[in-house]
C-alpha cells in the first residue's frame, strides 16, 4: 500500500497495488485475529492462567487483537479513502501486530516450558559472537539490497506499449 501511494508507476498500476494491499491488510488482520484466538484457546488451562497472571505477557493477546483490528480497519479504510494516512496506518499496525504476536508466542513458549519444570530464564547463556557478527553483516546487506530494490522501483519508468 505504501508503494502504491509513493511510487511513480502508472495510475492503473498504483490503483491495483493499493486495492490489493488494502484487501490483503484487511483480510489478513481478520485472519490473524481468528488464528490468534484459536491458538490461545488451544492452550492448556495452566498456560492460560499463567499468561493471565504474568505482568509482561498478560497484555500480549489483548494488544495483539487491538493491533490486528487496527490493521484490518486501516486496510479496509484504504479501499474507501485513498491517501497516505491509511497506508501508513496499515504499515504501522502491521508492524505492531507482528510485534504483539511475537510477544504472545514467546509467552506461550516460556510459560508452557515453565509448567513442565524448565525455566528458560535461568539457563546459562554463552554467545557465539562469530555467528552474531555474520548474522548482523548479512542482515545489513539484506536491508541494503531491499533499499536498493525500493529505490529502483521508485525510479522505474513504465514500459512503452507499441500498437
Amino acid at each position: 500500500m505504501l508503494t502504491a501511494r509513493f511510487s511513480r508507476a502508472a495510475a492503473p498500476v498504483r490503483s491495483l497495488m493499493g486495492r490489493w494491499g488494502g484487501w490483503l491488510a484487511g483480510v489478513g488482520g481478520l485472519l490473524s485475529m481468528g488464528l490468534g484466538v484459536w491458538v490461545h484457546s488451544a492452550q492448556p488451562s495452566i498456560v492460560k492462567a499463567a499468561l493471565a497472571a504474568h505482568r509482561f505477557y498478560a497484555w500480549s493477546l489483548p494488544g495483539f487483537l487491538v493491533c490486528a483490528t487496527l490493521l484490518s480497519l486501516s486496510g479496509f479504510l484504504s479501499l474507501k479513502r485513498a491517501g497516505w494516512i491509511p497506508a501508513v496506518g496499515a504499515a504501522g499496525a502491521g508492524f505492531l501486530t507482528t510485534t504483539m504476536a511475537v510477544i504472545a508466542r514467546d509467552g506461550i513458549r516460556d510459560l508452557t516450558l515453565l509448567a513442565k519444570g524448565f525455566d528458560v530464564w535461568q539457563q546459562p547463556v554463552a554467545s557465539n559472537w562469530q555467528a552474531v557478527t555474520i548474522f548482523l553483516v548479512l542482515f545489513v546487506a539484506g536491508v541494503g539490497v531491499i533499499g536498493w530494490m525500493a529505490y529502483v522501483l521508485a525510479k522505474a519508468k513504465g514500459v512503452a506499449r507499441h500498437a
